[in-house]
C-alpha cells in the first residue's frame, strides 16, 4: 500500500503566474516534466468523496482518504485542502482483466484524460 500526503485545489482558468513559477523553479521535488498522455476510467461513486476507483494503464487503482489535514492558503486567492491518502495498485499479470474496452459502454465509469 502506498500512502501520500496531497494538497489539492481547483482553480478556474489559468494557473496564477506565481504558483506556476513555484512549481517550475522552487518546488522541492524532481524537475517538472511534461505529463504523459493517458486515458483513465473512474468508477462513478456519487456522495462518496473519500474513495476513488479507477482503471489506469491496465491496472485497477483503489484510493481512499485516510485523513483531512486542513486548508492551506497560498497568497490571497488560492487555498487548497491537504489530505492523507492510501492507494492499492492491483495488477493482473495475465493481462485478462482491467481493460478499458470491457467497461467502455457502462455508464458507471467516467472517462478522464490527461494530455
Amino acid at each position: 500500500m502506498l500512502t501520500t500526503n496531497e494538497l489539492r485545489w481547483f482553480y478556474p482558468g489559468r494557473i496564477p503566474e506565481d504558483i506556476e513559477f513555484w512549481f517550475w523553479q522552487i518546488c522541492p521535488s524532481d524537475q517538472m516534466r511534461s505529463p504523459q498522455e493517458r486515458e483513465d476510467k473512474y468508477l462513478y461513486t456519487p456522495e462518496c468523496d473519500y474513495l476513488g476507483i479507477k482503471l489506469r494503464q491496465g491496472r485497477l487503482e483503489v484510493k481512499w482518504r485516510k485523513a483531512e489535514l486542513g486548508v492551506f492558503s497560498f497568497g490571497e486567492f488560492v487555498q487548497g485542502k491537504a489530505e492523507k491518502w492510501g492507494k492499492w495498485l492491483c495488477d493482473d499479470p495475465t493481462k485478462e482483466s482491467f481493460h478499458l474496452a470491457q467497461i467502455s459502454s457502462s455508464s458507471s465509469w467516467i472517462k478522464g484524460s490527461r494530455e
